[in-house]
């Protein structure tokens, strides 16, 4: 390529003498085909430079002057007549000229071919005069290698193109950008109000070998080899860049791309023809945000590429839906619909919200570039985030919510549908309750709720116990109750829609009386935590603090007994002692001994050290100790300890204690007193008998 320091020509001219005198011009700085000679101008540069290597033989001759002839081409070319004359300068003769006076298209494409010769003048000692010596011409193809044109309407190559003509190009290395221009009314028939030539599209290549003259003569037609579209605003379709690489093998090489003004709310997708090289790396998305004259949110895209042909810049992901409102089930007839819909990447094209029953269609809304009766706004100016809400009124139901979106990718737009089931529910739930008595310190509770809408939604509640299950049928278990009480419990069940079913019922336990098995009034499932220390701690008093419903296990002989509380106030603890059941009431202080064998020798003492509400401090001991005459089973020792002595029941009341106690004095005495009776009436016979046989 030619600028002011660069000719590619190559020729040799011979001088046409008949005497042995003979001067001749060799032209320098070539680089392309010798056989194929081409010199490059741009209508920026209009200038061909020409360097001649001039020499002459023969006494005494000089060379006065040599002229490139372009008068083959063009009679006026250069100074007028068709020569351009040379200067000598450093050994060599150089001139230069426009050629823009017989090249008058600057915008010629196609090349343009003539011949050129060179003419030496050389003094002699035979002629006083200068003489002319022809010589050899060749030809020279002058290529346009400005700013090639565009081939379409509405575009051209702007001033960020790289000019070719600059000086000192090493056209061996040639870093070439191509900066595309348009008119936007033009190319989207109105759709962006943009009249005058704006960026469009920039692509940048790095160190391309433009030194073949066929690469150059290819560069010329480069406006018919790309191929550049921006889709318009709320239009279907893809952006996409193209080059031709078949023209111009030289251009399939890597290269930055960079669209503006595409028309997308966030960064594109790139989809590539079938053998294009592909995307190198990442992409940059630099949102320029609502641009008036498009009406719509816009951005630039760069990215870069390993080679050519076509890239598409399109939208190929469908829209995100969302359903926000009313949910599956709403205890109103009249509510708020609101459907959220991501475009991901371009405005809504349509949407269509339809409800529906087991009918048929209720109510159908829609949104596009005419109608919004479905009300569907963007949260910002042509974003691609939209909310559709509207109020809806619909009768007690089942219905079907289906929200149909459309965007504007591609041909036709992506499309994307969800469904939703609704349930437009106002009734409670009706509850039905079923007690039942596990020991008389529990309930066991049956829920039975009756929904025939929206359905019960997660667990019941109550007022006390643990509820368990789902669904209709549920259940309370609540323990840990004083027997012979009563107790209320209030049930609420809620259905999916919101609506809250209440029962309340009162109920008591059974009486204290009424259980048996270990623990006295209270049944196995009553104990919630037991205690085994080893013999040696019983032996020695183990201490330990219990809760109501905890017991230590006390080991006599190969039997376990336990110590368990079953009552706690701020001031006493009911304590337990089992196997055979017995209940005592203890003070803070107070010890009490308890018999368990049945062998007049006290088995188990317990202590209570201190007391609060919720926990009793107390020491159990394994003992074996007489029981004074009289002494009731499970009575305290004759000694006052604490509060005093206290009579200790041996069975669910005191009652039965004191009876059976009773009953054992009782029958004691009975048969100490037919002892005496059988002594005294032997002692009288024997007596007796004496005295008969004395007389």
């Amino acid at each position: 390529m030619v600028n002011k320091s660069h000719i590619l020509v190559f020729a040799t001219f011979a001088a046409l003498l008949a005497s042995v005198f003979f001067a001749s011009a060799v032209l320098f700085n070539f680089g392309g085909n010798v056989a194929n000679p081409d010199t490059f101008y741009t209508p920026y540069e209009t200038w061909v430079n020409v360097s001649v290597n001039a020499t002459i033989t023969g006494p005494g001759e000089s060379i006065l002057s040599v002229k490139a002839n372009f008068s083959a081409i063009n009679t006026t070319a250069c100074d007028g007549d068709g020569y351009l004359n040379l200067s000598y300068v450093n050994g060599y003769w150089i001139g230069g000229c426009s050629v823009a006076s017989f090249f008058t298209n600057t915008s010629q494409v196609t090349p343009i071919t003539g011949g050129i010769s060179f003419v030496v003048e050389n003094s002699t000692t035979n002629y006083s005069s200068l003489q002319q010596y022809g010589s050899n011409s060749i030809t020279i193809v002058m290529h346009n290698l400005g700013v090639p044109t565009m081939g379409a309407s509405g575009v051209r190559f702007g001033s960020g193109t790289t000019n070719l003509s600059t000086t000192g190009i090493n056209f061996n290395f040639v870093d070439l950008s191509f900066d595309v221009e348009g008119n936007l009314s033009y190319l989207t028939n109105g759709a962006v109000n943009l009249p005058v030539y704006q960026d469009i599209f920039l692509a940048n290549f790095t160190n391309l070998d433009l030194s073949n003259p066929a690469t150059a003569s290819a560069l010329a037609q480069f406006g018919n080899a790309i191929s550049v579209a921006i889709n318009s605003p709320r239009a279907f379709g893809d952006s996409r860049i193209y080059i031709n690489t078949t023209l111009i093998a030289t251009l399939n090489k890597s290269a930055t791309l960079k669209f503006f003004n595409l028309p997308f709310a966030s960064a594109p997708n790139i989809s590539t023809d079938s053998g294009a090289a592909g995307v190198n790396g990442s992409i940059t998305w630099e949102s320029n945000g609502f641009v008036t004259a498009f009406n719509t949110t816009t951005g630039n895209l760069t990215f870069s590429v390993f080679g050519f042909s076509g890239y598409n810049i399109t939208d190929n992901v469908i829209p995100a839906v969302s359903i926000i409102t009313p949910g599956t089930a709403k205890n109103l007839t009249t509510f708020m619909l609101n459907v959220s819909i991501n475009g991901t990447g371009t405005e809504l094209s349509k949407v269509v919200i339809n409800i529906t029953n087991s009918s048929g269609q209720v109510n159908s809304t829609l949104y596009n570039s005419t109608t919004n009766t479905a009300n569907c706004n963007a949260t910002t100016a042509g974003g691609e985030f939209y909310y559709c809400t509207y109020n809806i009124t619909l009768v007690q139901g089942n219905y079907t919510i289906n929200a149909t979106a459309w965007d504007y990718g591609g041909s036709s737009g992506n499309v994307k549908s969800l469904s939703q089931a609704l349930s437009v529910d106002t009734t409670a739930p009706v509850i039905s309750l079923s007690f039942a008595h596990p020991s008389n310190t529990a309930f066991n509770i049956t829920i039975t709720a009756t929904e025939s809408g929206s359905g019960i939604s997660g667990s019941c509640t109550s007022s006390r116990g643990t509820v368990s299950g789902s669904g209709t049928t549920q259940y309370v278990y609540a323990s840990g109750l004083d027997c012979e009480t009563s107790y209320s419990f209030t049930i609420g069940c809620t259905d999916a829609a919101g609506n809250l079913g209440n029962r309340t019922e009162s109920h008591t336990t059974s009486t204290c009386d009424s259980d048996s098995g270990d623990g006295g009034a209270a049944t196995t499932s009553f104990w919630t935590n037991s205690y085994s220390p080893t013999t040696a701690q019983i032996q020695e008093g183990f201490s330990k603090g219990l809760k109501k419903g905890e017991r230590v296990r006390v080991k006599i002989g190969t039997e376990s007994h336990y110590v368990g509380i079953i009552k706690l106030t701020s001031t006493s603890a009911t304590i337990n002692v089992s196997s055979t059941p017995q209940q005592a009431v203890f003070s803070v202080g107070e010890t009490k001994s308890f018999e368990v064998t049945e062998d007049d020798y006290y088995d188990i003492k317990v202590k209570l050290n201190s007391v609060n509400s919720t926990m009793a401090n107390v020491t159990v001991w394994s003992v074996y100790e007489k029981m004074p005459a009289g002494a009731t089973t499970g009575a305290t020792t004759g000694t006052t300890t604490g509060a005093g002595n206290e009579s200790v029941t041996t069975g669910a009341t005191e009652g039965t204690a004191f009876f059976s106690s009773t009953v054992k004095s009782y029958w004691f005495w009975i048969g100490l007193g037919v002892v005496v009776i059988i002594i005294v009436g032997t002692w009288y016979y024997l007596r007796r008998r004496k005295r008969i046989k004395g007389y």
